[in-house]
């Protein structure tokens, strides 16, 4: 499944109940914009969504009084075959496995090389992505016994990251590159429900020339048709 990027409109009707009056930290009276995404595709997906725009000049946005909530656990990355697992640290082949570092798996049912198993192991993480078909999970003591044949793998959950699109600074301060994790990283939409504040942080502050787009992305998961990422960005104008 190719990564895919999809983009709300400005017409969303929002069936989320939220505050009428939020005050924050600083005694300022917060402006309260939400989002709602309902994935219209007809199969599975990943990638990532502009959730809400945000206006131009100087604001603060808030995430310990924003809020994200899904409406189903998230599915889990299908299960991959598995050709080959060799050395030391284990190397596993799979033919367009489509993992980052950091992935975290779960594999099973491989013969052989049973030191990798789910049984034997636990959760294995990815240490290096060698290539589109190969990547390495580290040391495993002793090393793999030889490979003969089987296996699959399931990325364990669906994570969830909020961050923002690339923006440019106010009077000619420059370009900021995008950072789809700056607000929220690595919640697990696919062990439960999420409904939550994004942080308890501080609030963030941008002087922008054309405004600032919040984006959602998962990775290591799917988001189904018909599944919503819902929620609200709380935000004040800064003098």
């Amino acid at each position: 499944m190719a990564t895919t990027t999809f983009t709300t409109t400005e017409s969303l009707e929002h069936a989320l109940a939220r505050p009428s009056l939020l005050i924050g930290p600083d005694g300022k009276r917060l402006n309260i914009s939400p989002f709602q995404y309902t994935h219209g595709a007809a199969d599975d997906g990943e990638g990532e969504v502009n959730l809400v725009r945000l206006p131009a000049g100087k604001i603060s946005i808030y995430p310990a009084y924003s809020r994200i909530r899904t409406t189903v656990v998230f599915n889990p990355r299908s299960a991959i075959a598995i050709t080959d697992v060799d050395g030391d640290p284990a190397r596993v082949t799979q033919t367009a496995h489509g993992y980052s570092l950091g992935t975290v798996l779960k594999i099973l049912a491989v013969g052989g090389a049973v030191e990798v198993n789910f049984g034997v192991a636990g959760l294995l993480t990815i240490t290096e992505v060698v290539d589109a078909n190969n990547y390495d999970l580290g040391a495993i003591t002793g090393g793999v016994t030889t490979y003969t044949s089987g296996g699959t793998t399931d990325s364990f959950g669906a994570n969830l990251h909020i961050g923002l699109r690339a923006y440019t600074k106010a009077a000619g301060g420059g370009a900021v590159a995008e950072n789809l994790a700056l607000f929220v990283s690595d919640l697990d939409a696919g062990a439960a429900v999420l409904n939550q504040v994004w942080s308890s942080a501080g609030p963030s502050n941008f002087d922008t020339e054309s405004g600032l787009t919040v984006v959602g992305m998962i990775d290591k998961g799917f988001i189904d048709e018909a599944n919503k990422i819902q929620g609200w960005v709380a935000w004040s104008f800064d003098a």
